[in-house]
C-alpha cells in the first residue's frame, strides 16, 4: 500500500507541546527517522516511504494536526499534483470533451478546485514532484494516449483560450467600485463579447448593469459573474460553483445560459454541489472521493444520471471502490400526507417595512406536530421576513405572534463569527433538549462532522464550518419550533443531505415544528413533509401561500419555473427533465410538472 501523510500547518503547534508525534513513533525509537522536525519550517516532516502507518503519531498529537492514510499502490503512478511536503495530493484529472459539459461532484476539500485550476492553466501539474517540478514535455508525456495529452499540449502552447468563473468572486472583481456594465463593454475587460445582451437578459441581470459591484448582494454578483464569463469568447469555460447564492429560479436560468455554450461547440467544465443543477447541466460526470484535506481521487467518466446515482450509492462498480458506508436514498416526499396531529396555526397577516416599500401578505395556515415545512421561492420575496414574523422578531400590527408561549430556536440566514472562543465552548452554552443530552455526539455532532472542529476558534471557521455549527446549535436547543434559514449555504453535497436528514429526524422524534428556507430542491425533497410557496415580485411584494403537500406544492412551484421534474427510479432523487425531451413533453401534456414516477408513453 502507498501512504499519504499530511501535517496541518494551521493546527500544528510544536512550541506548545512535547512533540509526542516524534517521541512515540516506533520507527524513530528503532532509529529509523520516519518523522523528524524541520526547523526551517517549524513543522514535523513525515517521510512517507519510511512510515509504517501505525497511526500512533495521529493519536498522540494534542492538536489533531496529523493524518496518515493508506492508498492503493497503483495510484502512485497517477498522482497529478501535490502542493508541498506532507500536503494534499490529487490523483487523476477529469477529461473535458468539446461540445459536452463535464460536471465534478465531491466533498469540500477533496480537490475539485485544484483540478479546475490545473485545467484552467492557473496551476501547472507537478505530478507529485513538488521539489523538482516537471517540464511541460514531461507532463504531456505522462498523459499520452488520452485526450488530456492534446489538451495540455494546446494549453502549454497558448492555443486554448480559457474563461474561468472562480469560486471566490473577488478574484474576478478586483475593483469593486466599477459598475457591472463597465465589465461587459466590448474591448475592455470583455473581448469579442458574443451576444452579451442576450446573456444578460437570460440571467435576468439587466437591472444590475448600472449598479456598482460594491452595492450588489452575493446572488447579484454571481449573476454578473456568470454573464461576464458566458459573454466572453473562448474555447474552454470553467465554472466553480455557479449556483452559490442563487435562488431556484436563478439556478434554472443560469443552467440554460451555460448549456447555450455547448450548443456552440464549446468545452465546459464545472463543479457544483446542487445535485439537481449538476444533473440538469452535465452531459458527463466525474466523482471525486478520498479524504478531504489529505488526498482526492478523480473517478473515470460516467453519464450524468449514472454518475450522480453512483455518488449517492457510495460505490463505484467500474473501480470496485466503496467510499461511503451507506447509500443515500430519498423517501417519496410527494406521497407524504399532512395527516399528523394539528399543531400551531396562524391567521392571515400583512407586513410592510415602515408602511412602504416591500409588502408581504401571508395567507392563514398551520403546521402539524413533527412536521417540517420547506419554504420555497425566489430571493427578495419575503421568506426570511415570514420566518421573523413567526419567530416574533418582527411586529405584525393587530396580530399576536403565532408562536407566543412556545420555545423558538432560530438559525438566521446571515451567520457572523463574533463569538470569542472555540466551537465547543459555543455549543456548550446551548440549552440542549433533555432527550439529546446523552446522544448529541451520536445524533448531531458526529454526523455533521463537527468533532474535529470543537477545539477550533469560531472566528477561524470557514463559511461551511460555521454553518454546520449554527445548524447543530439550532437543532440541539430545547425548543418547540425550529426556524432554519438556508441551512445548505456553503455546504457540500453530502453535508447538505446529512444536515437535512438530521433536521428531519430530530423534529419528527421530538414532535416539534420546523420551517426551513431552502434553495436546494434535493435537500428540500429529503427533509420536507410539506411546502410553502412564495410568489410575487421580488423586492416589491410577496405572497405566502398556505402549506400544502410536497407533491402539490412543488408541482405549482415548477409550473411557475416552466421546468418539469421526475423522481429517479433507482435513488428516488429529483431529476430535472431536459427541455423538449419525450418525458418533458408527456408531463407537460398531463400538467404534471413534478411526477413521482417516470412517466410512460401511452
Amino acid at each position: 500500500m502507498g501512504r499519504v501523510a499530511v501535517v496541518d500547518a494551521d493546527r500544528c503547534k510544536p512550541k506548545d507541546c512535547t512533540r509526542p508525534c516524534i517521541s512515540f513513533c516506533p520507527m524513530v525509537r528503532g532509529r529509523v527517522e520516519a518523522i523528524r522536525m524541520d526547523e526551517e519550517r517549524g513543522l514535523p516532516v513525515i517521510v512517507e516511504e519510511l512510515c509504517s502507518g501505525c497511526g500512533i503519531c495521529v493519536k498522540k498529537c494534542p492538536f489533531h494536526a496529523l493524518k496518515v492514510l493508506n492508498v492503493p499502490e497503483e495510484l502512485e503512478g497517477e498522482c497529478v499534483h501535490r502542493y508541498g511536503p506532507n500536503s494534499f495530493k490529487l490523483y487523476r484529472l477529469p477529461i473535458p470533451r468539446r461540445g459536452l459539459i463535464t460536471g465534478l461532484i465531491g466533498k469540500n476539500g477533496i480537490g475539485k478546485t485544484t483540478a479546475l485550476r490545473i485545467l484552467s492553466g492557473e496551476v501547472k501539474p507537478n505530478l507529485g514532484e513538488w521539489s523538482t517540478p516537471p517540464s511541460w514535455d514531461e507532463v504531456i508525456r505522462r498523459f499520452r494516449g488520452s485526450l488530456l495529452q492534446n489538451y495540455f499540449r494546446d494549453l502549454s502552447m497558448g492555443r486554448l483560450r480559457i474563461i474561468v468563473k472562480p469560486q471566490n468572486l473577488l478574484d474576478l472583481f478586483p475593483d469593486m467600485d466599477l459598475k457591472a456594465s463597465d465589465l461587459m463593454e466590448d474591448g475592455g475587460e470583455v473581448e469579442e463579447a458574443s451576444d452579451s445582451k442576450g446573456v444578460i437578459e437570460a440571467l435576468d441581470a439587466a437591472d444590475l448593469m448600472g449598479k456598482r459591484l460594491s452595492t450588489l448582494s452575493g446572488g447579484e454578483l454571481q449573476r454578473v459573474a456568470l454573464a461576464l464569463t458566458i459573454s466572453r469568447e473562448g474555447d474552454v469555460y470553467i465554472f466553480d460553483e455557479p449556483s452559490s447564492h442563487l435562488d431556484v429560479y436563478q439556478r434554472i436560468r443560469a443552467s440554460k445560459a451555460v448549456r447555450g455554450l455547448v450548443e456552440k461547440g464549446k468545452t465546459v467544465i464545472l463543479s457544483e454541489h446542487d445535485l439537481v443543477m449538476l444533473d440538469y447541466l452535465s452531459d458527463q460526470v466525474c466523482l471525486l472521493y478520498g479524504e478531504p484535506g489529505v488526498y482526492g481521487i478523480v473517478s473515470h467518466v460516467h453519464g450524468a444520471r449514472q454518475g450522480v446515482n453512483v455518488y449517492l450509492d457510495g460505490y463505484i462498480p467500474d473501480e470496485n471502490v466503496r467510499f461511503r458506508r451507506e447509500a443515500i436514498k430519498f423517501q417519496a416526499a410527494s406521497m407524504r400526507m399532512r395527516d399528523k396531529p394539528l399543531g400551531i396555526s396562524w391567521p392571515e397577516m400583512e407586513f410592510s417595512y415602515n408602511g412602504e416599500g416591500f409588502t408581504l401578505r401571508v395567507h392563514a395556515g398551520d403546521v402539524r406536530s413533527g412536521e417540517v415545512i420547506a419554504v420555497l421561492g425566489p430571493n427578495g420575496i419575503g421568506k426570511t421576513t415570514f420566518i421573523k414574523l413567526i419567530a416574533g422578531l418582527l411586529p405584525c400590527r393587530g396580530v399576536r405572534p403565532p408562536t407566543e408561549g412556545y420555545r423558538v430556536s432560530y438559525k438566521p440566514q446571515q451567520i457572523y463569527s463574533r463569538f470569542e472562543g472555540t466551537a465547543g465552548e459555543l455549543l456548550s452554552r446551548v440549552e440542549v433538549a433533555p432527550s439529546l443530552r446523552d446522544v448529541a455526539e451520536e445524533r448531531v455532532i458526529g454526523p455533521l462532522g463537527l468533532s474535529h472542529l470543537l477545539d477550533k476558534r469560531v472566528d477561524r471557521l470557514s463559511g461551511g464550518e460555521l454553518q454546520k455549527i449554527a445548524v447543530a446549535a439550532c437543532i440541539l436547543r430545547d425548543a418547540d419550533i425550529y426556524l432554519i434559514d438556508e441551512p445548505s449555504a456553503y455546504l457540500d453535497v453530502e453535508e447538505r443531505l446529512t444536515a437535512s436528514r438530521v433536521i428531519r429526524e430530530i423534529v419528527e422524534e421530538r414532535k416539534g415544528y420546523a420551517f426551513v428556507v431552502e434553495h436546494d430542491l434535493t435537500a428540500a425533497h429529503l427533509l420536507a413533509d410539506a411546502v410553502m410557496i412564495f410568489q410575487g415580485v421580488p423586492g416589491v411584494k410577496g405572497e405566502a401561500n398556505p402549506p400544502t403537500t410536497f407533491g402539490e406544492g412543488v408541482n405549482t412551484f415548477l409550473k411557475e419555473l416552466d421546468v418539469t421534474f421526475r423522481r429517479d427510479p433507482e435513488t428516488g432523487r429529483l431529476r430535472a427533465n431536459k427541455p423538449g425531451s419525450r418525458i418533458d413533453r408527456i408531463q407537460r401534456e398531463k400538467g404534471e410538472y413534478y411526477a413521482a414516477t417516470v412517466p410512460q408513453s401511452g
